[in-house]
């Protein structure tokens, strides 16, 4: 089975970001997620189900799981 979520990237603002993400298991918060339009790196800092269905909070985009990881972590911390 096949999860749909709807994104919210508040760090990237750009029109290349996708507003959804699919995936075969369920996400968690705080895991790492690529997403294949971009290829960018992100950690889910939120997980918000409502009635439109789940919507993922991500951190700033990063070139690797490790830098996404150090992103998230700088960010929180401000």
């Amino acid at each position: 089975m096949m999860h749909t979520y709807r994104l919210h990237t508040p760090h990237d603002h750009d029109d290349s970001t996708p507003d959804r993400y699919t995936s075969a298991k369920l996400v968690q918060l705080g895991e790492v997620i690529q997403l294949p339009e971009t290829g960018f790196w992100h950690v889910i800092t939120a997980v918000e189900p409502n009635a439109g269905g789940t919507l993922l909070t991500l951190s700033q985009s990063a070139q690797s799981p490790q830098e996404a990881q150090l992103v998230a972590q700088q960010t929180a911390r401000r």
